[in-house]
């Protein structure tokens, strides 16, 4: 009986990660474009030039950013050896440097080419939508102000 037992929570606990993914809602293609833009209002050409964008920078903004991800991971790992190598700490330094500018360069021709596409009064339900989902808005990273009292 005990055994019967086992085996069933076994067995449940084995399912369990396949039946929750197999729940799951189907997730958009890399780059497509978000939920937030639905209560837009967009008219067809809109909605066709928003997915066009976003097509065109979602996949090279998230290749720079696993990079980004990938640099940072390495420099922590140089860091964490007491005998810290200069040399590839500063090539690491450099390297998400620029890559940090080129996700800011990224992110400011979206912006500019996004404020071609939508109204203002689009623009401006956007933003309120992205600040409901996300608490820091269009920020990706928290400031120094940002955070609770009492927290590093």
């Amino acid at each position: 009986m005990k055994r019967m037992l086992l085996a069933l929570a076994a067995a449940v606990i084995l399912a369990a990660p396949s039946a929750v993914q197999a729940q799951a809602p189907p997730q958009p293609p890399a780059g497509a474009p978000g939920p937030q833009y639905q209560s837009l209002g967009l008219s067809a050409d809109q909605l066709r030039r928003v997915q066009a964008l976003h097509a065109q920078f979602g996949p090279k903004l998230g290749e720079l950013e696993r990079s980004l991800r990938d640099k940072r991971r390495a420099l922590e790992d140089l860091y964490k050896d007491f005998a810290l190598d200069m040399d590839q700490a500063r090539r690491l330094n450099a390297q998400i440097n620029d890559i940090q500018k080129d996700i800011l360069a990224q992110h400011l021709r979206l912006q500019v080419e996004l404020r071609k596409i939508l109204t203002a009064e689009q623009f401006g339900r956007l933003k309120e939508s992205i600040e409901r989902r996300t608490p820091r808005g269009f920020r990706s990273r928290p400031r120094g102000g940002d955070r609770p009292e009492g927290k590093p």
